[in-house]
């Protein structure tokens, strides 16, 4: 089991590595390329996600039984420029942090627990905007470290192998009405639905 694990942890940081160096190779290509200041200011004004705060409501099924939360998110652009160079389509990258909290119970022979569970989550994003920048569609990585709880009814001790550190894969969309963005996401360990603002 021991060399299972770690095999995962291992393919899922290069993977995890792998995708984070993306934009700062877009960044390079960025800043070695001579662009005129219309093409700049045209591409800074399309569809952006850069100062996009989201709260969800949350489905996680990470553990043996399904649990609801919610969740908060600020998303910050680093490269607004990606590396699609089209007219109909444009991409960015972003990172996004937050805060996710969920609620599980479980019943086992009589036994009964409940468990809280907070996380504190930082991730990547590659946005994909369509429809004329109202439709952004992304792949994301999520890395969380998770600080959880239990309570029971009879004393019986709780079980192992909950919390810690958490990565995760995800996809996503959001469609922008103005400032506001709706969002959806599904991952590897969660269900969000939510809203987000730009500030």
């Amino acid at each position: 089991m021991s060399i299972m694990m770690s095999r995962f942890h291992a393919r899922a940081a290069i993977i995890a590595t792998a995708f984070l160096l993306v934009p700062a190779a877009a960044a390079a290509q960025t800043a070695t390329t001579t662009a005129t200041p219309e093409v700049t200011a045209s591409a800074a004004a399309r569809g952006s996600n850069d100062n996009l705060v989201s709260a969800f409501g949350l489905l996680g099924y990470a553990y043996a039984n399904s649990g609801f939360g919610l969740g908060a998110r600020y998303q910050k652009t680093l490269v607004p420029v990606g590396v699609i160079k089209s007219g109909s389509v444009h991409d960015e990258f972003a990172i996004e942090g937050g805060l996710d909290y969920y609620r599980y119970g479980f019943d086992t022979f009589g036994a009964s627990w409940s468990y809280n569970e907070i996380a504190i989550v930082a991730g990547a994003v590659w946005n994909f905007w369509l429809l004329e920048d109202k439709l952004a569609l992304y792949p994301k990585i999520d890395f969380a470290y998770r600080f959880g709880s239990f309570s029971t009814n009879n004393g019986v001790a709780s079980p192992v192998g909950y919390g810690g550190l958490w990565i995760q894969g995800a996809a996503g969309a959001a469609y922008r009405v103005g400032a506001l963005a709706l969002r959806a996401e599904a991952g590897s360990g969660s269900l969000r639905l939510g809203a987000g603002y730009t500030f």
